[in-house]
């Protein structure tokens, strides 16, 4: 159990790497008008995460590779897999209202933070 940081550290590290490939690729097929490659990196991400937490919900898998792939790959390539699992399993557990205030919350909340983290930046820049 020691060694599953390392693991959670190895995926994240090949996740980041593929997000910035997919992002690169839609950059210079789209042109950059509209962020295709975050939304494409979103979209694999979670649907990979969907299927995996599945899978592992049927079959034995070790906490390694579990952590691998999950917590690590899925959550370097996107966190935005582990925020869509969890308003799914809101919905699933018949939270509904829950899954609507913290969908709606976290993207009102982080995407203000962006915003002041930036104005924060640019002011003292």
């Amino acid at each position: 159990m020691r060694l599953i940081p390392l693991y959670v550290g190895l995926g994240g590290g090949i996740g980041a790497l593929v997000r910035f490939a997919i992002e690169g690729w839609a950059l210079t097929w789209t042109g950059g008008i509209v962020p295709w490659g975050t939304l494409a990196v979103n979209l694999i991400g979670s649907t990979l995460l969907g299927i995996l937490l599945g899978v592992f919900g049927r079959v034995q898998f070790s906490p390694r590779l579990r952590a691998l792939l999950t917590a690590g790959f899925c959550g370097g390539m996107t966190t935005f897999s582990t925020f869509s699992y969890q308003v799914v399993a809101l919905v699933s557990g018949g939270s509904y209202t829950t899954a609507a205030a913290y969908a709606a919350g976290s993207i009102t909340v982080c995407t203000f933070g962006v915003a002041v983290g930036h104005a924060v930046a640019a002011a003292r820049g």
